[in-house]
């Protein structure tokens, strides 16, 4: 490649279900980066390939042949591809299913093709606003360091530990086996047992990522349950970074930081402040470790978004913690406090009355160690 090239890949199909060799997958990774790069007309879910794009893909030169390209293009169009997302008008839980590629034409006059993409796909792919919603999220995937990877499974899990890196620290990210198993769509008689899933599979993937990954990715403990592993906590330190050119995403700056999938996310990063601790459960610690760990609590802006969601769930629910019944009503008040801090909308928040709030006042008139006072205040005599 002359240039960077620079896929912003939305988190939930980095965990779509699909599989195909290494080579398949860079063509695959490639029409995403140029559906999203010649994005202009929306109305035609395309994309055009040259042939320098199939170099990037074909190192071997002989091996760039008509009949090759074609053979691959075909193997991308029968290949399924399963992804969930959360449908923005029905806000229901949507699995997708199609191929991975629609029909393809190939020009000859030009020496180009042109690639079809499923509208919900093309969409996903292309709609930047959408990415960078609460509960949406992408992830920055270089290109020309993902295609040094030769093995498809390496390729895969660099993304995996790449959805949850923070550049130049070292995080824990933690895999359920049978969602590894799930997104690779390995079927029940491929590496069955774990020993030979590590060995054959896990281990050569990791090797090459610490080889040619700019990442260090080490196993530090599998979890068992019933004898058996059943969850694998990873270090992950990547060198990469996360921002690229500036990262302007239509000419608009992007949000401080990629929002991760909420949908069957069942890994976990470890190195998030998280302000407020001991009103939580531990298990609504750990769900909103999942749903909000990429926001960086000590900004101000977002530690008041926080302090007033905690003080109106604690207000609903009369409780000292924020327990799991609540969770999904405090999760709801806060993602809708989020976006609103992330809006460039000048629309005021409204008016949200509790005990702490006279008829005319907001929290918009009180600072964030204001709140925090009036959450320690409120909660006292609870911890006696």
């Amino acid at each position: 490649m002359s240039k960077k090239e620079i896929l912003m890949q939305p988190n939930n199909i980095i965990k779509g279900k699909y599989t195909c060799t290494a080579l398949e997958n860079k063509l695959f990774y490639k029409i995403l980066f140029n559906a999203q790069k010649q994005n202009k007309d929306s109305s035609k879910y395309t994309c055009m390939l040259t042939r320098d794009d199939f170099k990037d893909v074909f190192k071997n030169n002989n091996d760039l042949t008509q009949k090759n390209i074609n053979d691959m293009l075909i193997t991308l169009h029968q290949t399924i591809l399963e992804f969930d997302y959360i449908d923005k008008d029905t806000k229901g839980l949507i699995t997708y299913k199609s191929g991975l590629i629609g029909e393809s034409k190939y020009i000859h006059d030009y020496d180009i093709y042109e690639i079809n993409l499923h509208e919900i796909l093309y969409k996903h792919i292309t709609d930047f606003l959408q990415m960078q919603k609460v509960g949406n999220g992408y992830t920055p995937l270089n290109l020309e360091l993902l295609f040094r990877f030769k093995g498809a499974y390496t390729q895969r899990l660099y993304t995996f530990f790449r959805l949850w890196s923070r550049e130049n620290k070292t995080v824990e990210v933690k895999y359920k086996l049978e969602n590894l198993r799930y997104y690779l769509k390995l079927e029940s008689d491929m590496y069955p047992e774990y020993k030979v899933f590590k060995q054959k599979l896990l281990k050569r993937a990791l090797n090459e990522i610490n080889e040619k990954g700019n990442m260090k990715v080490e196993i530090k403990e599998e979890l068992r349950k019933n004898r058996k592993i059943n969850e694998i906590v990873f270090l992950v330190q990547d060198h990469e970074t996360r921002k690229y050119f500036g990262e302007k995403i239509d000419d608009k700056e992007c949000i401080k930081k990629p929002e991760l999938n909420q949908i069957a996310a069942t890994d976990e990063i470890i190195d998030f402040y998280i302000p407020n601790k001991k009103l939580f459960t531990q298990k609504t610690l750990n769900d909103f470790m999942k749903d909000f760990c990429t926001y960086d609590f000590k900004d101000i802006n977002y530690k008041k978004a926080l302090q007033e969601s905690i003080l109106i769930t604690l207000e609903q629910d009369n409780e000292e913690k924020i327990k799991a019944k609540a969770y999904n009503y405090f999760k709801k008040t806060l993602t809708n406090k989020l976006i609103k801090a992330n809006s460039t909308s000048n629309k005021p928040i409204p008016t949200v009355k509790t005990r702490f709030h006279n008829i005319n006042q907001s929290f918009n008139k009180y600072s964030p160690d204001e709140l925090e006072k009036m959450l320690i205040e409120s909660q006292k005599d609870k911890f006696k």
